[in-house]
């Protein structure tokens, strides 16, 4: 019987069908199939940064496709203690205000949403000096994060973590800077400016206008930036209540 098997797989070898990638027709201008797997994002938390109006930053850290949040509760814990140290604190001095929710475009109010267990996804927002704004200064700030989650006690799997080439995403000049409101919901960019602001109230933005300003997006200014920190009726959507 042994025999027998043999001798129908060596038979079968001789009606053996044509590769299938030699059916059909290859893809035009695809990469070279050694150029692909070069070129694809490896694994691992990946950081990203934006240049916005008002000498703030949105930081991004996700995984290699951009589609879901890393694990960076750690950061957020370390960055909710605000209790004053003796010794130097990196992350506390790098200018990082917090974690806030985003929203999905400046079009689209509604919460950006993790591609796999459907949570809410959430960046960090910074804020600089006028003399901070270079690619270099940005660079050394996203090193700082990088390096707290490489330790050990924050990232307990060992995970890989990356500033990719392209961590830049601020709009190239001529474009202008973004504000915050292309990314984070209203009332999230509410409470940075509670953040970074001393006294608001329901009369902040009409006393001021300029830093008010700064943080949203003329025609996209909702109905509760009204009540909330006092935006001119006439500046906002009316009978919007979105995020």
């Amino acid at each position: 019987m042994a025999g027998n098997r043999g001798v129908k797989a060596d038979a079968s070898m001789k009606d053996v069908p044509p590769s299938k990638a030699s059916r059909g027709s290859p893809l035009k201008h695809r990469n070279p199939k050694g150029e692909i797997q070069q070129t694809k994002p490896p694994p691992g938390w990946h950081l990203h940064e934006i240049l916005c109006e008002g000498h703030l930053t949105v930081i991004q850290i996700t995984n290699s496709s951009r589609t879901q949040d890393a694990f960076f509760q750690p950061l957020t814990d370390a960055l909710a203690n605000r209790e004053p140290t003796q010794q130097a604190d990196p992350i506390k001095d790098n200018g990082i205000v917090g974690s806030y929710f985003m929203r999905k475009h400046l079009e689209d109010s509604d919460p950006l949403m993790n591609a796999k267990n459907g949570c809410r996804r959430k960046a960090f927002v910074r804020v600089l000096d006028e003399d901070e704004t270079s690619l270099a200064h940005h660079l050394q700030g996203l090193n700082v994060i990088k390096e707290f989650l490489e330790r050990t006690e924050n990232n307990r799997y060992g995970t890989r973590v990356y500033i990719p080439a392209d961590w830049d995403l601020t709009p190239p000049e001529p474009n202008p800077l973004p504000k915050l409101d292309h990314f984070l919901q209203h009332r999230e960019i509410v409470n940075v400016i509670k953040d970074i602001f001393d006294n608001v109230d329901g009369n902040w933005a009409v006393n001021n206008m300029e830093s008010a300003t700064a943080f949203f997006t003329e025609g996209h200014i909702p109905f509760a930036a009204n009540t909330d920190i006092g935006f001119p009726m006439e500046l906002v959507i009316q009978n919007n209540i979105r995020n």
